[in-house]
């Protein structure tokens, strides 16, 4: 009951409510294989409706960054990311009949120590939205500051792109 009751705070931390179906938790014993968790949602009314289509925030959860402004790196010596470990979420979205998304565009970003990647694709009814935070250091120097607030800002710009639907074909 208590990992129901933990996906059901997931899920409405991301805004999705509480009416978690078909969860499950593999590998929750392990200390070599990845945590996964999965759980289905049904939810009406996310979509923002307009008068050619919809808008729609993907449901994720926002990563968290230390220290991501200059002031918030004043006379700090280090950014503390924590132990090595990559996140992984997945979302798969099922379409009204008689749209088309127009699908965020997925970027890579690469820098010594961490990494994110996005991506988006469209398949018949179902968009399916995927983001990946590795890091694979524990801490960010001073000396690299400009370089991770810059990543932090493709990060939040691709957190911030939103999935619109237009009724048939978009333009």
């Amino acid at each position: 009951e208590k990992i129901k009751d933990g996906i059901k705070s997931m899920s409405n931390a991301i805004g999705l409510g509480d009416d978690v179906q078909d969860f499950k938790v593999l590998n929750l014993e392990s200390t070599r294989q990845p945590l996964v968790v999965e759980f289905t949602v049904t939810k009406t009314g996310l979509f923002k409706w307009t008068a050619t289509g919809a808008e729609l925030a993907l449901p994720f959860q926002q990563l968290t960054f230390p220290q991501r402004t200059e002031a918030e790196w004043k006379d700090k010596t280090r950014a503390k990311l924590g132990p090595p470990a990559t996140f992984t979420l997945r979302a798969s979205l099922e379409l009204p009949a008689g749209f088309t998304p127009t699908l965020p565009i997925g970027i890579n970003v690469v820098r010594e120590g961490y990494s994110f990647m996005s991506s988006y694709r469209y398949d018949g009814r179902t968009v399916e939205a995927e983001r990946t935070f590795r890091s694979m250091k524990s801490e960010v120097p001073a000396s690299a500051a400009s370089e991770y607030l810059a990543f932090t800002r493709a990060v939040r710009a691709d957190e911030e792109q939103h999935l619109a639907l237009c009724r048939r074909q978009c333009p």
